[in-house]
Order: C-alpha cells, then structure tokens, then sequence
C-alpha cells in the first residue's frame, strides 16, 4: 500500500551468518536498509513449515544502530527484532500471513534518518516497531502517513509529545527515566546536591526535566555537563560534575558512554556514585569491579529474572534464532514490539495502517509479558508539567552494584516520581 514495495534480499545462509539488506524504490537518492551479521536461522528457515497464505504483512524497524558522531553503537537492537520475527513466523505468523522485517540504519545524521522515515512512507510497511533516532523525530514525518511507531525508544522530547499521535513509547525513556534516578539519589544515596551528565542534542531537555523536578524531592542540581561522543578523555568532564559539593552524578545518557564515565570516574578516584541507565554485559565485562556501588534504573527486569514470563521468552528465542546477539535492554525492546505488534495484528479483520493505527491508540491492558506493565494509552502521562503526555509507561527497576552484578533495590517496577 502507498507506494511501491521494498525488494528483500534474503541470501541463504552460510556458516550460520546471513544478511538482511533492504534498497529503497529507485526515486530520489537511493536508501540501503541492512542489518549486520545476524546469526541464527532466521525467518526464512523458519517459514518454510509453512504455507503461508495471502500476501506478507511488512514493518520496519528505523533505528540508529551505529551513531558515530556521538559514540553510540546498538547494533544489537537488529538481532532481537529479528529473532521475534522468526518466531512469529515459525508459529504460522500473523492468522497465516507470512510477516517480514526490514531495518533501516539513520546512523546518527538527519538526512539519513530522514530518508529511513520518507522510503517506509513511500513503502507497503503497515507499522515500525522499536526504533530510536537521535537526530531528528520521525512523528512528523510518519505520522501523516498513519504509521504506528510500536515500542518506540524515544531519544527526543518530540517522540514524546501530544502532535505525537503515532508513537506507542516502550516507556518514557530517559526524559521520564531522569526522574527516577533523581528518585535513587535522594532516595538511597541520601543525596541533596546532585550533577547531570548528558550526551548529544537533547542534553538541554533533559537538564531541564530534571532541574524543575529537583526541589520537590529536596535536591539541588549543582552541576550540569554535556559530553561530545568523540571526546577521548573524560578526566575534565568528570572532574567538573564532581564540583559544587555533587553526592551523587545522574547520566542521562547511552550505556556505553555510561561506561565511559564510570570507568573515568574510577580512574581519577571520584568517590561520587554515579547513577546510570541499565548498562549492557560488554559494558560490565569492561569496567569490572569499576562499576562496584554505581546504581543503575532498568527498563526491565534482569535477565536472570526467568520468572517474568518475557525474560524467559526472549532468553530461549535469542538462543534458538540469533545465538551470538548480545543480550540486553536494546535487543529485547525491538523483540518485544514485534511480538505486541503480532499480538495486536492478530485481532484485526485487515492489517493495515490504518487498523493497526487505530488499535494502539485505544489500547487497553495490553499483554506485554510482565516485561511492563500491561500496556494502555488511555492516561497520558501527567508528571513534568505535562510535557511528555505520551510516556504511558512510566515505571522503572531500580538496582546497585556489587561487583559487576546489579541487585534490585525493590522487587518490583517504580513509577517515576511527577
């Protein structure tokens, strides 16, 4: 629908490695979809058990998975969306409709990003599910088309606004995410003056949620810092956000340039704990013992929590369809998206923008596999002056580490303070 269909290249796999690749219809400059060196078996393996009936249904996942510029990689985030799709596919996909899957990298710079978002308009996809730009927002542009963005990862405040009307956030990220690790610092550090570090272009939005939250829960922020990507010492930037008497420093910020702090915070002997967003396994294997006393907010559980029932899913889905893909939060909000869009695709007469449109905007109690709490966009979220109205998941995990494993302070899902 609207437009002319991708062209999915899906060569058979060799030595357990196959690549996906997408080209963009040949109008204007030519766009390349891909992602890197997925392993596993992968939807086409898993869909020839099948006959499949009527045409495939398509979405799109318009992500950032490298972001030079500002030091990010999440290249992980291709394989847990792939390893949903294959197992989808392998249960008879969507009421027999075969679903496909096809990853667009906007590589931190707008006039990619921008072109991810104009080909998907220009394509058959009905839905994107768990993408994160950095630069620009892509409501604005999929929005007018009736795209649904599923479990959006929203790394600008415009993903998160009322004009917003089709994007359904994993949660509010760190926007909403902010104020419970400001939350952590009053809470269990007992801090009273606090420092914010923040990488990239939204660093002054977040400063300012924080700071205007920041009296109500009887903190001072002392401290603000905003890291470039590219820097290749932090020893200034640490040294400044442990000035003004700080007790605690909040990173609002990618965990791997998390990792990069609380390794320079090691290395220059700063006693302030710091309080991060959930640092990945290579990030931990990194610091080692570095990382002892930090504190981390989660958007899930842990992945040794097999009792919720969508660790244990996503666990034994990664190891059956994409084995080498690194296990974390980043891989497991697109897998989640694409099993809340099958979930929801599933109930509707026709798959189409439209429908899929309209049935996430009047969603209620969806199931979300206790990863969140069931999924509703009834309530906007009202905390922060009502600035991020779509943040309809505001609950968090709040851990602290021993060593290089993370404890959870409470046993269940926080919502963050308003």
């Amino acid at each position: 629908m609207l437009g002319t269909r991708w062209t999915v290249l899906r060569p058979k796999a060799t030595g357990g490695v196959r690549r996906l690749a997408v080209l963009a219809p040949l109008v204007g400059a030519l766009v390349v979809f891909s992602s890197v060196g997925i392993a596993g078996l992968g939807a086409a393996g898993a869909a020839k058990k099948f006959k499949f009936s009527g045409a495939a249904i398509h979405i799109a996942m318009l992500t950032d998975l490298t972001a030079p510029a500002e030091g990010f990689n999440f290249t992980e985030a291709s394989g847990g969306a792939e390893a949903a799709v294959d197992a989808v596919n392998a249960a008879g996909g969507i009421n027999g409709h075969k679903l496909e899957l096809s990853i667009c990298n906007g590589k931190g710079t707008p006039n990619a990003e921008d072109a991810c978002a104009r080909t998907a308009v220009k394509s058959n996809i009905v839905a994107t599910i768990g993408g994160a730009m950095f630069v620009n927002a892509m409501a604005p542009i999929l929005c007018p088309a009736h795209i649904a963005e599923i479990m959006e990862n929203p790394a600008l405040p415009a993903e998160l606004a009322k004009t917003a009307t089709c994007v359904f956030p994993v949660n509010g990220s760190a926007f909403v995410g902010s104020l419970g690790e400001l939350e952590m610092a009053t809470k269990y550090i007992h801090a009273t003056k606090v420092s914010l570090m923040a990488v990239g272009s939204s660093s002054g939005a977040l400063f300012a949620a924080v700071k205007a939250v920041a009296p109500s829960l009887g903190a001072k922020v002392v401290a603000t810092v905003t890291v470039t990507g590219s820097t290749t010492t932090l020893t200034p930037d640490v040294e400044e956000a442990a000035t003004g008497g700080s007790q605690s420093i909040i990173l609002l910020m990618p965990p791997t340039n998390s990792a990069r702090v609380i390794a320079a915070l090691h290395e220059n002997d700063i006693k302030v704990p710091p309080i991060t967003i959930t640092l990945t396994p290579q990030d931990l294997k990194t610091l080692g013992s570095a990382v002892t006393g930090a504190y981390e907010i989660n958007y899930f559980p842990t992945l040794n929590d097999t009792a919720v029932p969508g660790v244990k899913m996503f666990l034994s889905e990664m190891k059956k369809y994409e084995p080498t893909t690194l296990l974390d939060g980043t891989s497991m909000i697109p897998w989640l998206g694409v099993h809340m869009f099958a979930e929801v695709a599933s109930t509707l007469k026709t798959v189409t923008r439209q429908s899929v449109l309209e049935a996430w905007t009047n969603a209620k109690d969806l199931n979300a596999y206790g990863l969140i709490p069931p999924y509703s966009t009834n309530k906007p979220y009202t905390g922060l002056g009502g600035q991020f109205p779509r943040a309809f998941n505001d609950t968090y995990w709040y851990a602290k580490f021993k060593g290089t494993t993370a404890y959870l302070l409470v046993d269940h899902a926080v919502p963050s303070p308003s």
